[in-house]
């Protein structure tokens, strides 16, 4: 009966000794894909800060472009409402002092062209602000969705 006991303890001594070595094995293992994931959480932290901080850089940018953007619009609708006001008394000038009707139609006609000049002037104006106005509020949106 002791020689029995004796192998039957041997044997359980031999499972608790593999399964030891198993629960070691996977011990490392565990180690292993914890240090893996680590080393991937670590690279897309950096990403996601790098996209960050350039997603800022880029709305930042896109701040001061529209800010820009609407100074210079303001600037040219003053310049567009100085001209006619000038225009306008300048028209009044000749007005009240020509008096002759071929006078008031070469004045009219001046001042039909200036306000062909500042349209024209409005219209480029309007133009180069179009590209830049859409890239800022291409960049406002993109940084707001991100």
């Amino acid at each position: 009966d002791v020689q029995r006991a004796l192998e039957k303890a041997g044997e359980a001594l031999e499972e608790v000794l593999e399964m030891r070595e198993a629960v070691e094995r996977a011990k490392e293992e565990s180690v292993r894909r914890l240090h893996t994931l680590e080393i991937e959480i670590g690279f897309k932290l950096h990403d996601a800060q790098a996209r960050v901080a350039a997603l800022s850089e880029a709305l930042e940018r896109s701040e001061v472009l529209r800010t820009a953007t609407e100074e210079e619009s303001q600037q040219s609708h003053d310049e567009a409402e100085e001209l006619i006001r000038d225009l306008n008394t300048e028209n009044q000038e000749l007005t009240d002092n020509l008096g002759s009707e071929q006078q008031l139609r070469v004045q009219a006609q001046r001042q039909v062209d200036a306000l062909k000049i500042a349209l024209e002037v409005q219209q480029r104006k309007a133009e180069q602000l179009g590209p830049i106005l859409s890239t800022s509020n291409t960049l406002q949106n993109t940084a707001i969705h991100h």
